[in-house]
């Protein structure tokens, strides 16, 4: 695989508003504009080939054109950036440049709405420095008379922020520790110790959401509360956390506009829970919150396709509606191709592994088959390992209902020796792999039938391991299983749960 290019994707990530932006820009310079062309040769290719580059432009200095493009890149996106928090730097820097010229009255007259922005929308380092800006001024304005007065009460003011900044900062710290134990639970096929999370729980601010001292620390300590209650599979409790986390966003505005990308997959969380709790109106209801909104830039665009089609794909799977899930697998190959500079190596493997599920439950091998060789063939990553883990099991499942006891043997040796080297190679993945080590062995449907019969035995054994039962995530096997022993289409059994 190609080393990334920094520039080149940053190049493809532009949105069509900041391409005007950066357009605009450049117009208030003279003289040769080397980076436009540069800029305009990227846009043309699919991939970054530099010597290719350099022949068809011919710029005298690449290497220095190629940085410059890098830096007015993101010159151009924070010169038009709308938030509220580009806002307020830029006010904090109008109020500086008022007050080192002693011009007192334009810079008090500024602070003012400047402070209440910056309270309303919790941005505290902000807050700080424009009661740092305050107390400049007051000190340089020689009020004698107001002096004392003011500073106690900036001084008092600073104390406040700092108390509730301070407080956010906990929370956030919590996160990250509760986060990581819940992550590496979720993905562990064994048993771990579970005294480091019984002891955040027990931290003072998790105690009650009364602790929390802001609308950002509240949604954080909701975001804890489901990650504890995630590792102890109270999903009910989830539900409720999500919820309120989606409440938080969608009474303030300021947040919303600034979590965007948080907002569109705390809907889809809430709706995979739901679908799991078997509440499908439910789950339709929340993921239609994302389709309704409404999102201006490219890469938004591209999140809310990301996670509107995770959560379908999922569906599709859960309920087995086929019509539902070939319009997905249909609108899917039509968006990673529009999207594709926007979408990760994770979010493009979970597509691919999870539309084979889908299209092996439909009754589609073959095609099934071809989206698990784009994993297969998926150039070498750390991400989503257990997807790449688990495609090794699914490609002898789909190659058994293809009829191909040729690729069977010879994926069930590579699958080995991956899933070994990987440290992979659970209870369950040694089964499988046994399995279709010797299915083979027996010509006659009967014998056949016995085999299914005995693994299904074993599996529902295993599975009383809620470590091994995890497997079930990634392809319901059981179903599977099933449909094979019953002589029915996986679809039927799958509709019928």
């Amino acid at each position: 695989m190609k080393k990334p290019d920094i520039v080149f994707e940053l190049v493809k990530l532009l949105g069509q508003g900041e391409k005007r932006n950066l357009i605009q820009l450049s117009k208030l310079q003279k003289g040769p504009k080397d980076y436009l062309k540069l800029l305009q040769a990227m846009e043309e290719v699919d991939e970054y080939e530099e010597e290719k580059i350099k022949s068809k432009i011919r710029i005298r200095n690449f290497a220095y054109t190629k940085n410059y493009l890098y830096t007015f890149i993101l010159k151009s996106i924070f010169v038009y950036e709308q938030s509220d928090q580009m806002d307020l730097i830029r006010g904090i820097r109008y109020v500086k440049y008022l007050t080192d010229r002693s011009l007192y009255t334009g810079a008090k007259k500024l602070t003012i709405p400047l402070k209440e922005k910056a309270a309303e929308a919790e941005l505290f380092d902000e807050s700080e420095r424009l009661l740092e800006l305050e107390l400049e001024l007051l000190i340089k304005s020689q009020d004698v008379a107001g002096l004392q007065e003011g500073m106690l009460k900036i001084n008092k003011e600073q104390k406040e922020v700092e108390k509730i900044r301070d407080n956010l900062r906990e929370y956030k710290q919590l996160y990250n520790e509760l986060y990581l134990i819940s992550r590496t639970k979720f993905m562990a096929r064994g048993e771990m110790d579970v005294r480091p999370l019984e002891e955040l729980a027990k931290n003072k601010l998790m105690q009650s959401e009364d602790q929390a001292l802001s609308t950002r620390a509240r949604i954080q300590f909701y975001k804890n509360k489901f990650n504890i209650e995630r590792f102890n599979n109270n999903y009910n409790a989830c539900i409720e956390f999500s919820r309120k986390i989606l409440e938080c966003y969608e009474n303030h505005p300021f947040l919303l506009n600034e979590n965007i990308s948080d907002y569109i997959n705390e809907v889809k969380n809430l709706s995979l829970l739901y679908l799991s709790q078997d509440k499908e109106k439910e789950a339709l209801d929340t993921i239609d919150k994302i389709e309704k909104f409404n999102v201006g830039k490219e890469m938004a665009h591209s999140l809310r396709f990301e996670q509107y089609y995770s959560f379908f794909l999922a569906y599709s799977v859960d309920t087995g509606n086929i019509e539902k899930g070939m319009t997905v697998i249909a609108e899917l190959e039509k968006g990673i191709e529009k999207y594709k500079p926007f979408l990760s190596e994770s979010t493009l493997i979970n597509f691919f592994y999870f539309s084979s599920v889908f299209l092996l439950i439909a009754g589609r091998p073959r095609e099934s088959f071809e989206w698990l060789i784009r994993i297969l063939g998926f150039p070498k990553t750390e991400v989503r390992k257990d997807l790449q883990a688990f495609a090794r099991i699914m490609v002898l499942i789909v190659l058994f209902e293809l009829k191909d006891q040729d690729l069977v043997e010879n994926y069930r040796t590579s699958s080995h020796r991956y899933l070994k080297k990987r440290e992979r190679l659970f209870s369950f993945e040694d089964k499988i792999l046994k399995f279709f080590g010797k299915i083979y062995n027996f010509s006659g449907e009967s014998q056949q039938h016995n085999e299914f019969k005995a693994l299904y035995e074993d599996l529902q054994k295993l599975f009383a391991d809620p470590y091994e039962q995890r497997v079930l995530f990634y392809f319901d096997i059981l179903s599977w299983l099933k449909a094979k022993i019953e002589r029915r289409p996986m679809v039927e059994i799958i509709q019928e749960k």
